[in-house]
């Protein structure tokens, strides 16, 4: 396909609301791709050059790209910086520029698909001192190649700014919509069960893969039966599956009966994986960080077994016999000083669940029988800093009570309870495990995960320093991030002087995929995510992009290091704790 009519496909796909319309047009342009293109477009649409789990990144800021626009099109940098903040958009700015240059001369040739996909990919691999000359003389050779939408469509790609209103979601149900259609089905009401099932189907493949090009191009040129050939393989990070919340002991006893309730740590969450005398740990972003626990690599490769396990890690003082804060195990998260770090602060892998033991996937098996798996390769490994999670076996709210004050004793954050006859599912978010906190119970709202795009200076010994930060959560299926809130409190000087130093490299014109009628002193770059706890979730007309819903009296708790800019609580999870807040209502979907 040329580039050309890829840019025709995504200014379709920008300009279209309805989620099913999008779902067609997606099918249309997997359909009309080359096989060997669907892989690698798949990553494209959204934003990316490989999958998400290989954690390779462009990693070009504004800067360069204008730049090259400087350079392709013979206009000063103030004028592209002028006009940009007069569209809001680099990528409209970029064709602009372009179509000015193009009244005076035509482009040279027509580009493909695959010769833009492999120029990004030579920019992903650019590395060394002169990398950022290199890189604006890539990219001003692109553009000079391309015609103006194709320009546009190359720079929002590059900035992740494409605004498709497609999410991962819409592109497993073009290919669930693929299968139906191999199979003769249509999408009458009565046929809608069989596509609910083959939409689950195709999901657990990705979330096992982590790899969403590769099941659908395995879809689109072979049928969903190719999909078979996805397995779990160590050393390749899987989606982990997520809990819900409910507001007491009580609730989460109508809702499983009996249930094992485990001890819910505040560390990083962790999974293990281990192929022969391979050993990786992966955080719950899929970053590979097995770097930061070295001590658990020699011991590990005395195993005769191949596994994949999910723990938590996290920082455990001898003396006092009780886990330490996040605050304190982040700590373990540095690259340097790794040996004298671990032994200050040791750590302990906490495992709860098994999804591969000695080359067989144990996902699909009962959580009973999982649990009974991880306990005898725990009781194998030996080793007192790799233990299982604490946990009970009960149907009585008043026993599950007993246990979470216990678990907070031991400085946990609470409990996780979980359904005994339920399989594991990566990558989903049920009641089939759900988690109880203490100021669920004090009628507190929980704490949440957002997104720095911005901030507002202080006054006074502040002035100049980041006192109150902007922050958002991330809307997958249109690619946004939806600003919240302003906190402030909670953030200590020394905090505040880290921020600041941490801006510096960040700071941007107001970031195109960001909603917000709130003005900040400066924005950056979304790449900070922050937990922070609320007095209670309420309603504003300030945050009309997320349904009204912010926070009465936010505060920062911690910097989430082990998650990405995308990984922030959803709205649709501010509104079910929305109405956990007032008990008998629910969301009105």
């Amino acid at each position: 396909m040329q580039f050309e009519e890829f840019s025709e496909k995504l200014s379709l796909l920008e300009t279209t609301e309805s989620r099913l319309k999008i779902r067609d047009y997606t099918f249309d342009l997997f359909s009309s791709l080359d096989p060997e293109e669907r892989r690698f477009t798949t990553y494209l649409l959204q934003s990316r050059i490989f999958p998400a789990y290989q954690n390779k990144e462009l990693n070009i800021g504004q800067s360069i790209i204008i730049q090259a626009i400087s350079k392709s099109f013979g206009q000063s940098i103030k004028e592209i910086e002028q006009k940009h903040m007069s569209l809001g958009d680099l990528g409209q700015t970029a064709e602009y520029f372009s179509n000015i240059r193009m009244q005076k001369s035509l482009f040279s040739k027509k580009i493909s698909l695959k010769e833009v996909y492999d120029t990004l990919k030579k920019l992903v691999e650019m590395q060394g001192k002169s990398s950022t000359d290199n890189k604006i003389g890539l990219l001003t050779s692109l553009f000079n190649n391309s015609s103006a939408k194709e320009t546009k469509y190359i720079t929002k790609i590059i900035l992740k700014s494409l605004r498709l209103n497609l999410g991962v979601q819409t592109i497993i149900e073009a290919c669930a919509l693929k299968v139906m259609k191999d199979q003769g089905y249509n999408l009458h009401d009565e046929n809608m069960q069989e596509y609910k099932k083959i939409k689950e189907i195709i999901d657990i493949k990705q979330s096992i893969s982590n790899d969403l090009g590769l099941v659908v191009s395995l879809v689109f040129n072979f049928g969903i039966d190719a999909l078979d050939a996805v397995k779990m393989i160590p050393g390749i990070p899987i989606k982990s599956a997520l809990g819900e919340r409910e507001k007491s002991p009580e609730a989460i006893i109508e809702r499983l009966g009996y249930c094992m309730v485990e001890g819910k740590y505040d560390g990083f969450r962790t999974q293990l994986h281990k192929l022969e005398n391979k050993i990786n740990m992966y955080s719950r972003r899929g970053e590979d960080s097995t770097n930061y626990f070295p001590e658990f690599v020699p011991l590990l490769q005395k195993i005769k077994h191949d596994f994949i396990l999910d723990c938590e890690a996290i920082g455990y003082d001898v003396k006092s016999k009780k886990f330490l804060s996040f605050q304190e195990t982040i700590k373990r998260k540095r690259k340097y000083d790794i040996k004298e770090v671990s032994e200050k602060i040791p750590i302990k892998l906490m495992v709860f669940d098994i999804l591969y033991l000695d080359g067989k996937e144990t996902m699909n098996l009962p959580l009973e029988e999982r649990r009974k798996l991880v306990e005898k390769l725990i009781a194998e490994i030996n080793c007192e800093n790799i233990q299982t999670t604490i946990a009970i076996k009960t149907d009585k709210p008043r026993e599950l009570k007993s246990f979470f004050d216990k678990c907070l004793e031991l400085s946990l954050e609470g409990i996780m309870a979980k359904d005994l006859k339920k399989s594991y599912v990566p990558g989903s978010r049920d009641f089939g495990w759900i988690k109880l906190k203490k100021n669920y119970l004090e009628g507190q709202a929980d704490s949440f995960d957002v997104c720095i795009v911005g901030y507002f200076n202080g006054q006074g010994k502040n002035n100049n320093l980041p006192s109150s930060l902007l922050c958002a959560v991330y809307d997958e299926e249109h690619n946004v991030y939806n600003v919240i809130a302003k906190v402030g409190s909670g953030l200590t000087e020394e905090q505040m002087n880290f921020f600041k130093l941490e801006f510096e490299n960040i700071k941007t014109s107001k970031p195109e995929n960001v909603n917000t009628d709130l003005k900040a002193d400066e924005y950056v770059e979304p790449k900070y995510v922050i937990e922070i706890i609320c007095d209670e979730i309420t309603k504003s007309p300030l945050y009309k992009f997320t349904k009204g819903y912010s926070f009465r009296f936010p505060r920062f708790i911690k910097i989430r290091d082990d998650k990405s800019s995308q990984d922030t609580t959803t709205v649709e999870e501010i509104e079910e704790m929305y109405y956990l807040q007032h008990k008998n209502q629910t969301p009105i979907r």
